[in-house]
C-alpha cells in the first residue's frame, strides 16, 4: 500500500505489488522514495532480510501483530534498514476519526491483557 506524503495517510486503493506472487523482495533504495513500505495482507509473521552477497543477515519474528512495515531514510543513504511490527496503522483514506474503527487496532475486555514480543536472530 501506498503511503500519500501529502496527505498523511495510506491509500488502499493505491497498491503496489511489491512480491509478485514471490517469497523474496528485492530491496531497492527507491522504494522507499514514498516513505515506509507497508504489508498489511500478510501470510507470515517472520522476515529475513539477507545480504546479497554474504549470505547473512537477520530473521525478524512478529508473533501477534497483523502488519509490518519497513523504511530507511530517502533520498539519504544510510546504513540501516528499520522493520516495524505494528498493531494499528497510520491513518487510511478510507477510514472515519472513530479511533475504534482504525484498521488494525487491537481490542481488549476490560481487566484483560496482553503481551506483545519480536524475535531477532542472526542468520
Amino acid at each position: 500500500m501506498v503511503y500519500d506524503l501529502e496527505n498523511l495517510q495510506f491509500d488502499p486503493s493505491h497498491r503496489i505489488p511489491r512480491l509478485d506472487h514471490s517469497r523474496r523482495l528485492p530491496l531497492t533504495r527507491e522504494m522507499f522514495k514514498d516513505d515506509a513500505v507497508y504489508f498489511d495482507d500478510l501470510k507470515s509473521r517472520k522476515v529475513s532480510i539477507i545480504h546479497k552477497d554474504s549470505g547473512h543477515g537477520i530473521e525478524v519474528g512478529f508473533p501477534g501483530f497483523d502488519t509490518v512495515a519497513f523504511w530507511t531514510p530517502y533520498p539519504a543513504e544510510a546504513p540501516f534498514l528499520c522493520v516495524e511490527p505494528w498493531n494499528g496503522s497510520g491513518v487510511y483514506a478510507t477510514e472515519d476519526d472513530e479511533f475504534v474503527h482504525k484498521n488494525h487496532v487491537q481490542k481488549l475486555e476490560a481487566g484483560k491483557s496482553k503481551t506483545y514480543g519480536l524475535t531477532i536472530r542472526m542468520i
